[in-house]
């Protein structure tokens, strides 16, 4: 669907593509702009995601509201992951953020109902408001408290640290 060779996917370059079940972001990929997969009102439901290893920023929303989403591998060369990112993907239970990335955004991945547990690696610098919020079936473990900025409600009701 998205051939190598391409820098960044543009900004809701996705969004009204109603059958999209399963996208592999080759690894040449940068960049995903705003919004470039999200789903307001469920219209699709993505159930597989691939990200590059090339990818640097995963811009604010861009895949906000994907329900059918199990299992999530943000890859280490990822250093920002933007406001809404994740938001709501409810149906996550896997994720796993790579020890390269340095800034989580606001709501990145409030909403994820059934995520049991995150491990936000010594890589990461700031972690934004709500950050969490609302994963109320998590537990997070923080790998190196004294380096990261936690907004003060970032992991508002979930079931607290556990490391």
């Amino acid at each position: 669907m998205i051939p190598d060779g391409i820098l960044e996917i543009p900004e809701k370059q996705y969004t009204q593509c109603t059958t999209i079940t399963s996208v592999v972001i080759p690894d040449s990929v940068e960049t995903i702009g705003e919004h470039a997969f999200s789903m307001p009102n469920n219209l699709f439901s993505m159930t597989s995601l691939t990200i590059g290893n090339g990818m640097k920023t995963i811009g604010d929303g861009a895949f906000e509201e994907n329900h059918g989403l199990t299992s999530l591998t943000i890859p280490a060369s990822v250093e920002t992951i933007g406001v809404e990112a994740f938001s709501y993907c409810q149906g996550l239970t896997s994720l796993t953020i790579g020890d390269g990335v340095k800034a989580i955004g606001a709501r990145a991945f409030s909403e994820l109902w059934n995520l049991p547990f995150v491990s936000i690696p010594a890589s990461v610098e700031t972690i934004g408001e709500q950050a969490f919020e609302y994963c109320m079936s998590m537990h997070y473990c923080i790998e190196d408290r004294s380096q990261t900025a936690v907004a003060g409600n970032a992991f508002a009701n979930t079931l607290g640290e556990q490391c």
